[in-house]
């Protein structure tokens, strides 16, 4: 794991911390835990808000390239084509990543996601291959995503969201 990645997960930790603690009345000396503290490169301070006079911490986002080091990048051109009742879904791999990364670039399987009239999304299937047939979607507005699993089970992003052709 990056040594920068780490620091932004302490942050995070000392921030949700901060608020558990502090919702109880306690400090974490006080609760018989020492105290957690972010190291100072990885956050930044906001205005006080209305409800303290203190600054809060929000931890910094990763930039694109921190970002590919630990998450794969997602498949490319996903399209969905209606034949008959069912949906077909192709798309292309993830593209190669270049610079120093934490997952292996073998890609195992890929994973299928839909959402039915923008309720949530359900993991409907799996795929060794560039193609998916959703055999039995049912009716209404239906939206697919694809990510890629990795060796060792690491799931890339998501690709965007695509919509199915209405059924005829």
């Amino acid at each position: 794991m990056s040594t920068n990645l780490v620091r932004r997960l302490g942050a995070v930790t000392t921030i949700l911390l901060t608020g558990v603690l502090g919702a109880c009345g306690t400090s974490g000396s006080e609760a018989g835990s020492p105290a957690v503290t972010a190291p100072p490169s990885t956050t930044r301070s906001t205005s006080p808000t209305a409800s303290s006079d203190k600054p809060t911490t929000v931890p910094e986002e990763l930039t694109a390239e921190e970002q590919l080091r630990v998450n794969p990048p997602p498949p490319q051109r996903l399209t969905a084509v209606r034949e008959g009742t069912s949906v077909t879904l192709t798309w292309s791999p993830p593209p190669a990543v270049a610079g120093p990364h934490s997952y292996s670039d073998r890609v195992v399987e890929y994973r299928v996601f839909r959402t039915v009239d923008g309720g949530g999304e359900a993991l409907v299937g799996t795929s060794s291959s560039l193609t998916f047939t959703d055999v039995a979607p049912g009716p209404g507005t239906l939206r697919y995503a694809v990510s890629s699993v990795r060796e060792h089970g690491v799931e890339g992003a998501r690709t965007d969201a695509v919509t199915a052709p209405a059924a005829s």
